[in-house]
């Protein structure tokens, strides 16, 4: 389980919608706000997984969107094993 935070904001007269994906799992947070937002996701993930952020604007028609934009992405993890347990890594 890893937590990402992020902040999204729109052009304020459009929704802006920030999408954080592992391999596993999922989650949606949008906002309609010229102002940065706070959101947060918890996210399941699998061994060796990647994480990936993504912004996106409002459909306009025609091929077109608004603006979305993020800032601030943190990811936040603990390493474990398949039993929940603390992993030490040895370098």
């Amino acid at each position: 389980m890893v937590r990402v935070e992020l902040q999204l904001k729109s052009d304020g007269s459009h929704l802006a919608t920030a999408r954080v994906t592992s391999l596993v799992a999922g989650c949606d947070r949008s906002a309609k706000a010229a102002t940065y937002k706070d959101f947060a996701c918890n996210l399941r993930v699998a061994a060796g997984d990647r994480v990936k952020v993504q912004a996106e604007g409002e459909s306009l028609g025609g091929g077109s969107f608004s603006t979305a934009f993020i800032k601030n992405v943190r990811v936040f993890y603990d390493v474990v094993d398949s039993t929940g347990q603390s992993k030490i890594l040895e370098e």
